[in-house]
């Protein structure tokens, strides 16, 4: 069974390399194959691009990867998807507990969630199952990527796209999306 998103890490590593030696007009190459891939793989490329703004290492690149990358999750997610389904948004039922009845749905209703109600948003957060997944992903790197900040920012695909999930498959540790850890 093959799925996208290992091969868009790939990818993302061959980008970050490519910046980081200041070859930014190669770095358009692997750029476009990683946002190819499929929509979630934009929000590796945003922390790509705060790593390099925040560590100052090449801040101007970094601060463009990083509008990039969000800008293209949040158009694919929020536009460009729902507009080819007759505006139901994809994959929405990733996050079905963090949609709001009577509210905005899609992913918008998620961000809404997420920004106006952070108390239940942490709650979804404190499963058993959760916490389960992220010791199996944590451990075996003894939670290296939480023992510095700019580490946490490292974190955020895999926080958005597992831990955030309502949905079992997206946590569980024999699935694809563990990639975006």
């Amino acid at each position: 069974d093959f799925h996208y998103p290992p091969l868009g890490i790939g990818f993302v590593f061959w980008l970050a390399y490519l910046v980081d030696i200041g070859k930014y007009r190669w770095a358009i190459i692997p750029l476009l194959l990683s946002l190819s891939v499929r929509e979630d793989i934009a929000l590796s490329v945003f922390v790509l691009g705060a790593y390099f703004l925040l560590s100052r290492t090449r801040p101007r690149a970094g601060l463009a990867l990083l509008l990039i990358g969000i800008g293209y999750f949040l158009i694919m997610k929020m536009g460009v998807m729902p507009f080819f389904r007759d505006g139901k948004s994809t994959f929405v039922w990733y996050y079905e507990k963090l949609v709001p009845k009577g509210g905005p749905g899609g992913f918008g209703g998620v961000l809404v969630t997420i920004f106006g109600n952070p108390g239940y948003t942490v709650g979804t957060l404190l499963s058993s199952a959760k916490v389960k997944y992220f010791l199996q992903v944590m451990v075996p790197f003894v939670f290296l990527p939480l023992r510095k900040p700019i580490g946490l920012v490292f974190c955020l695909p895999g926080l958005v796209m597992t831990l955030l999930a309502t949905r079992s498959a997206l946590y569980d540790i024999g699935f694809q999306y563990t990639t975006h850890w």
